[in-house]
């Protein structure tokens, strides 16, 4: 199901903004509607961006692709691609200066493997805008997310443990940078965008070391698929709130809120 109008809108402004601000060309996007944020075209003067979609279902996939075949041509990497959470996105490392996201994260079973390899074909430097909407994360009333939403979204209590979670997957997907946490108003209701960056040179080999130390102290000698279906633990972020509201629920991204965190975070396996 597309989101509501009003909240592409406010999007589209808020990521153009971000992705001039980065100088981004490239961009890819997790879409589940087939088509993804409209946004708007870049000033006069400034290039077009280069876009392509990552699709979250079948379903958009085949929309998104309009037919038109959705690949690249000759050796090209394709516009469009479906995310499957067991093979590698077709796009080489360090493809693209920005990664989208909105609202996609409470239907993909496997969120830890999206953002390893959203942070793969990320160049360093580069920047991932991950935005849902607030309080509830998901309507558990609604047909569609009792059928397609994960059970550990659907299980969570309000927007504070969906920001929690989210933070716990970027933690233990890669070796992302600090997470930045604003909150957009949209109507009656509120949208939270988390902005993550790549590190580059030596801070990104620094940051990857002392993953694999935690990593191989918390899993005792795990493989990644294994670490898949662990439940996350608080992210060591730093989050800066736009509103107080905002904060108040940013406190789910500090170690300190380890004790609330929920049980049913402990598994992204969608329902049966």
């Amino acid at each position: 199901a597309p989101p509501p109008a009003a909240e592409v809108s406010v999007l589209s402004r808020c990521y153009a903004a971000r992705l001039a601000e980065a100088g981004a060309s490239a961009v890819l996007e997790v879409t589940g509607d087939g088509e993804g944020t409209r946004l708007p075209a870049p000033p006069i003067g400034r290039p077009r961006l280069k876009r392509s979609w990552l699709h979250a279902f079948a379903g958009s996939y085949e929309a998104g692709r309009g037919g038109r075949g959705g690949g690249g041509r000759g050796g090209d990497a394709p516009q469009h691609a479906l995310f499957s959470g067991a093979d590698p996105l077709p796009y080489a490392d360090a493809s693209f200066d920005a990664v989208l996201c909105h609202g996609c994260l409470p239907y993909v079973s496997h969120p830890v493997a999206l953002l390893e390899e959203l942070f793969r074909v990320l160049k360093p430097s580069g920047v991932a805008l991950l935005s849902f909407a607030g309080d509830p994360p998901v309507d558990r009333a609604s047909d569609f997310d009792r059928r397609h939403a994960t059970q550990a979204w659907l299980q969570l209590p309000d927007a504070a443990e969906a920001l929690y979670m989210s933070g716990s997957f970027f933690h233990y997907s890669a070796g992302w940078g600090s997470l930045r946490l604003e909150e957009l108003h949209v109507e009656a209701r509120s949208l939270f965008l988390l902005t993550a960056f790549k590190p580059k040179g030596s801070e990104l080999l620094r940051k990857r070391a002392l993953q694999a130390v935690e990593r191989s102290r918390g899993s005792g000698g795990r493989r990644g698929a294994d670490r898949r279906d662990a439940a996350p633990h608080p992210p060591l972020v730093r989050a800066a709130a736009a509103t107080p509201a905002a904060a108040s629920a940013a406190t789910a991204l500090a170690p300190s809120s380890a004790a609330s965190a929920p049980a049913a975070a402990a598994s992204a396996a969608p329902p049966p």
